[in-house]
Formats: C-alpha cells, structure tokens, sequence
C-alpha cells in the first residue's frame, strides 16, 4: 500500500527533474526524422513573416494560435528554422508536463505514485507523438498541468499570492488551445470541495467557498476573461475547422482510446485499468483527499463530452487531437493504480507493461512519412522531374512548399494566383485548371498534384488534360493526396495549343 507520509518536496522536485530529463530525450529521439506535417507548415508559414504581416494574417485566420505563433517566432527568428529546431520546443513541453505530474501526483497520491504518473506520461503515446510535431499540442498539454499543480497548491497552502499565478497559467492554457477552457469548470467546482489534510468535513456557505480558497477561484476568473475575449474574437474564423466531420458511431466508440493513445488500444486499456485501480484506492484513503476523484475524472472526461455534445448538436468541433490536455489527468490515475499494488513485483509488472505497449507505436511515429507522404512526393518529384518541369497543385498538397521551398522543383506553378503575404493568409491562392489554361501551351511535362477528397475536379481536369494531348501515370498515392505525372510530345503540344484557341 502506499505510503500516507508527507510529501517531501525535495524528493519530489528531484524526481521530477529526472522525469523531466528522461522525457524530453525519450521524446526528442527521432522526432527529426518525420517530414514537417501541414500543421507545421502553418507554422512556418505564420513565422516566415514581419510582425505586421504576422498581425494582418492574424485578422483573417488562425487567431486562436496567436500566441504560439508569437512565441514560435522570437524562437525560430533567433535559432534559425529546421525540423529540429521547430520541433524542439514541443519535446521540453512533454517533458516539462511529464516533471509536473510528478509534482502533482505526489500533492494527491504519494511521492511514489507521482514518480510512477511521471513515467505513464513519459511514455503515452499522445504524448510522444505531440512531441514531434511544431504545434501547440504539447505545450497545452503541459500548461494545462500547470494550471491543476497552481490549483491544487493553492487549495493546501492559501494566500492570496496565489491569484497571479493562477490567473497567469489559466491565460496560458486558453490562449494555447480555447478548448483546454473546458476544464476550467472542474477545477472552479472541486474548489468548492477541496482537500484538508485532516479529513475533516469543510462547512460550505450557500454561495461561499472554504477560507482560503478564493484566491484561486478569482485567477480562474481573471484568467479567463483573455479566453473569453479571445474566444470571441475567433469566432469570425471558423472556416479553419471545418474540415472536422460530425461524430460517426466509430469515432465515438474510440473516444476513450484515441485521445489517450492514437493507434494503440491495447496501451489505452492497460492505462484506463490502472486508472482504475487508483481510483479504487481513492475509495479507500479519502482522509486529506477531498474531492481528488472528481478533479482527475472530471478533468479527463468532461471536456470529452462537452465536444461531442456541441458537435452534435451544434457545429462539428470534436477532434481527437484537441484533447490531449486530458491525458494528465489519467496520468496521475494510473500511476496512483500502479503504486496501490502491494506485490512489488507485480507493480513492477504493471509499469513495464505500458512502455512495452507503446514501443510499436514509438516507432512508427518515427518514420519519414509518420505524419505527411511529403518525402515520398519529393522523392518521387526528384527522381523523375526534369528541370522546369510545370506543375500544378492546390493548397493542401502546395504547403509543402512552405516547409520544402525546392521539393517540386523548380518549374512554374500554373495555377498560382496571389502569394499568401498579400493575401494576409496561411497559404498561397491556387487557380483551377480553367482559369489558366492559356498557360499551359508549349508546356510538355506537368506535374499534377491533388487532395484525394477533390475528385470530382480532379476527374474534370485530367479529362481536360487528355482532351489537350496530355498523358498521365499516378505515380504516387496517400491517404491525402495523389501525384501524377504528365506529358506530351512537341507535336502534341501544338495540336493541343489549338485546342485552347478554340471555345470550348
């Protein structure tokens, strides 16, 4: 059973500093080695700009990532942008939120089972795979266990000291991700519940808090008025999420897995029953511990399914992907289960099962094509282009060249209209094949590349393409997009220059 004994915070601030070292090099392996995914693109594509284009860009898209954006910036501006060093921000995030589990579940658990939570973060697979990519996910992520470590550190030692902070991290987290605000009213409801070292039971006024809890519940306030606004402003903006579909019976059956452990069910379940066992030991050691239980399962399980009922009654808003400010929550759960264990060798057991779970899907989120197939386009552009080869593309698959500036070649993109810098917006415009055939006389080989979801305009223009003299091979297909290679003889391409003299 674990040990009751106070927590002796320079023990635990040593273990999370180990947990913190380990994971930030268990997550940083390897993490170069996938190409930049078109999230990332954005980023570079936000970062690449002056601080007033950055701002005019703002106005129209993306104002939700303003202060990553910002952040990213003075980074990149200073070291320089590789996939490294875009990366590298997000891999010190997981390892600071791996430290800070520790932290925290020692505050409500034990020193023991907090370095355990540690170690379940460390090699979660949401964890490990956030850690790879030059977005937000992991420094939400951390942030949001920050935010819980300020509360529940304010609840057992009061001061009004604390609002700041509280105020600071609850800012931090919102302005990160507006959806990490979900959790907001979990921790302003456990204040009103909060543990006492001596179990003893808090007398509650009708509309009042515990002594010495409202410095918390008013940076929570105060935290969230940025959120507020922000969330507001954003609203104008939400074109950048429609691509999420409205919830599917299987999304929802992976609704308990996929957040926690993309991938990987089998980690999922063993995570959920260690979950489990440590909420039984809850049960058993309530003295010093009220409310515990309602804070870690409300956090891992409210803004779920505040998501799933806005997307089904309102708008599409659940992604998967947006949750993994959740998994702190489990973290500290199973590790609380694992340490609950009396058979010391199973315990051992126990622990050892999960990064063993994990180690397939460690690997494979090490892998060129992990999260975008924009290698094997380059590689397939590289070994069978030819200098100014043509090419036409449209936005999905045209990132690539704002994290790849030479991946298509050098040859002119037919259907390029205004750049992304005078457009004030993420990407540059694309034309359909309609509006530029006039430039494609004399052209002899032509690169086509196409989102697979566009079909019906990619069977329109390759038709039109064949109708020109054009003969094409799919030379590449992913599950995003398709890479076709065009071309024609010199006798073809003067027969099919008029063609285009004449009306269609």
């Amino acid at each position: 059973m674990p040990s009751s004994a106070p927590t002796r915070t320079a023990s635990v601030v040593v273990r999370a500093v180990a947990v913190f070292v380990m994971t930030t090099g268990l997550v940083g392996a390897g993490s170069w080695v996938p190409t930049q995914s078109r999230d990332e693109a954005a980023t570079v594509s936000a970062v690449t700009r002056t601080w007033a284009q950055l701002g005019q860009m703002l106005q129209n898209v993306d104002v939700v990532h303003a202060l990553f954006y910002a952040t990213m910036k003075v980074w990149l501006d200073v070291v320089g942008i590789s996939t490294l060093t875009l990366r590298a921000p997000s891999a010190v995030a997981c390892g600071l939120a791996a430290g800070l589990v520790v932290v925290l579940g020692s505050l409500l658990f034990t020193p023991r089972a907090g370095l355990l939570a540690g170690l379940v973060m460390a090699v979660c697979p949401r964890v490990t795979l956030v850690g790879t990519e030059g977005r937000s996910g992991a420094w939400f992520t951390a942030a949001a266990v920050l935010l819980v470590v300020l509360v529940v550190l304010s609840a057992r030692r009061p001061s009004a000291l604390w609002v700041l902070p509280v105020a600071l991290a609850t800012a931090l987290v919102g302005g990160l991700h507006v959806y990490s605000a979900l959790m907001l009213p979990v921790l302003v409801v456990w204040l009103w519940a909060p543990p006492d070292p001596e179990g003893r039971p808090r007398r509650i006024l009708r509309l009042g808090l515990p002594p010495g809890r409202w410095p918390a519940l008013v940076g929570l306030l105060l935290g969230a008025v940025p959120v507020v606004v922000l969330a507001w402003r954003a609203r104008g903006q939400q074109a950048q999420v429609d691509w999420i579909d409205p919830p599917t019976p299987e999304s929802l059956a992976k609704i308990a897995t996929e957040p926690l452990a993309p991938l990987n069910g089998l980690w999922a379940v063993l995570c959920w029953a260690m979950a489990a066992a440590g909420l039984v030991w809850l049960s058993r050691h309530r003295k010093g511990r009220r409310g515990t239980t309602f804070l870690l399962v409300g956090w891992a399980v409210v803004p779920g399914l505040a998501l799933i009922t806005v997307s089904a009654v309102w708008t599409p808003l659940y992604s998967q992907r947006y949750l993994a400010f959740c998994v702190g929550a489990l973290a500290v759960l199973a590790g609380g289960g694992i340490a609950s264990v009396r058979r010391r060798w199973l315990a051992f057991c126990l622990a050892a099962a999960l990064p063993l779970a994990g180690t397939t899907t460690y690997r494979d989120q090490r892998t060129v094509d992990a999260w975008d197939s924009w290698g094997q386009i380059a590689a397939v552009v590289a070994y069978r282009g030819n200098p100014g080869d043509a090419v036409i593309d449209y936005p999905l698959v045209s990132a690539i060249t704002v994290s790849y500036p030479g991946a298509l070649g050098t040859g002119p993109v037919l259907n390029a209209g205004a750049d992304r810098l005078s457009r004030h917006y993420l990407w540059d415009d694309r034309l359909p094949l309609s509006a530029v055939e006039p430039r494609l006389r004399g052209v002899q080989r032509l690169w086509y590349l196409s989102p697979v979801a566009d079909e019906a305009q990619r069977t329109l223009e390759i038709r039109r393409l064949r109708e020109l003299g054009f003969s094409g091979d799919l030379l590449e297909r992913s599950d995003a997009e398709q890479t076709w290679l065009f071309t024609r003889t010199a006798a073809q391409a003067e027969r099919g220059d008029l063609l285009l003299r004449t009306p269609r």
